[in-house]
């Protein structure tokens, strides 16, 4: 009798745990037929919160480079997700010009980023 409870007692433990689940967030652009769901366990960042990251880069990189960043150069966020200190979730846009080169702009973007950073952890 006591070996029964205690088994009913495990199953109704296990199907509670079950039952719990976290929300997951999916995201669907039907422009461009582009479908995410966030991991589990990662956070939404607030929008001030990442609007101090954000802030934070284009310090570091006017201060590295000895350039202004102008408005039309910040990117326009659509989401921010953590978990813990080192993974970060981000999906970002900007419109591109189409009198400029693509693969060139986006060549020199990166090499800037690399640049910036590895000067910034120096």
């Amino acid at each position: 009798m006591r070996k029964r409870n205690f088994i009913t007692l495990i199953i109704g433990f296990i199907f509670l745990l079950s039952c719990h689940k976290e929300e997951r967030t999916t995201f669907e652009i039907g422009d461009l037929k582009w479908s995410l769901t966030i991991p589990e366990n990662f956070k939404k960042v607030p929008e001030k919160d990442w609007d101090k990251v954000k802030n934070n880069g284009i310090e570091t990189y006017e201060k590295i480079t000895d350039k202004n960043v102008e408005n039309k150069d910040i990117e326009n966020t659509i989401f921010a997700y953590k978990k813990g200190k080192f993974h970060t979730l981000e999906s970002n846009y900007k419109t591109f010009d189409k009198s400029e080169n693509y693969l060139k702009s986006n060549k020199e973007l990166n090499s800037v980023t690399y640049e910036t950073l590895k000067k910034s952890n120096a």
